[in-house]
């Protein structure tokens, strides 16, 4: 089918899989068991992508290959319940490096039991989290990725980062020199130190209502210190 994508090694062993999202309009049920029969299987799959597939927090027994190295559901709602899955599958993996988890109304709970497994992956390289709810546990969680030395994409797109979770943030770019592209909203009393704090990262996306001052034409003289600041520590390539 033209809506799944596979790929196979030298010894017919199944490698990577990817699901368009129109599978799940014209799949029967017992397609599905198949495919749900594939993941459970399978054990030398190294990468899975599926986007908008409507998994909601049917995710139980799917992992079974601890040689997955990409994992991407993205926009499949699997809330709290979906992530206590993917967390236990996280647990038991061997060399976790890209994880895209992006807009799965995930809440405190499940970013809490996420958080917790996360901390103990130092072979995570990227991360997509990025339109969730963490609420409450957004600053824990984020003293969780300090740990994961490797990472060099962290998307927290449409999560906005108070003080307390600015600091957290802040000690993971300290902690973290491999960090190249960083997506995040921060609100303006956290923006100038949050850019000075981004100082090294070549690609940086913020987001956020920043106030200008139209009679000067121009941000605040803090705020503007601390893009020089940037601009002067930029690679060649670079964009903010």
């Amino acid at each position: 089918s033209s809506d799944i994508f596979a790929g196979m090694d030298d010894e017919n062993s199944l490698r990577w899989l990817r699901l368009n999202p129109s599978i799940t309009e014209y799949s029967s049920e017992e397609t599905r068991i198949d495919f749900q029969y594939i993941l459970k299987t399978e054990r030398y799959l190294t990468r899975l992508t599926l986007i908008g597939n409507e998994l909601g927090s049917s995710l139980e027994g799917i992992f079974n290959s601890q040689n997955l190295a990409t994992l991407v559901i993205r926009d499949n709602e699997i809330g709290d319940e979906g992530a206590r899955y993917v967390s236990l599958w996280i647990k038991k993996t061997r060399n976790l490096r890209h994880l895209d988890l992006s807009n799965n109304n995930i809440n405190a709970k499940g970013s809490q039991l996420l958080a917790r497994e996360l901390g103990e992956k130092d072979s995570l390289v990227e991360f997509h989290f990025a339109r969730n709810k963490p609420g409450d546990k957004f600053g824990s969680f984020i003293q969780s990725l300090s740990k994961c030395h490797r990472l060099e994409v962290l998307n927290l797109a449409e999560l906005k980062v108070e003080r307390n979770e600015a600091n957290d943030l802040k000690e993971v770019m300290r902690r973290n020199g491999r960090l190249r592209s960083v997506q995040i909203m921060v609100t303006q009393k956290e923006l100038s130190s949050m850019i000075l704090a981004l100082r090294g990262v070549s690609q940086v996306y913020l987001q956020g209502e920043y106030s200008w001052n139209w009679r000067r034409r121009t941000l605040d003289k803090t705020i503007l210190r601390a893009f020089e600041s940037w601009i002067t520590s930029a690679k060649e390539g670079s964009s903010f």
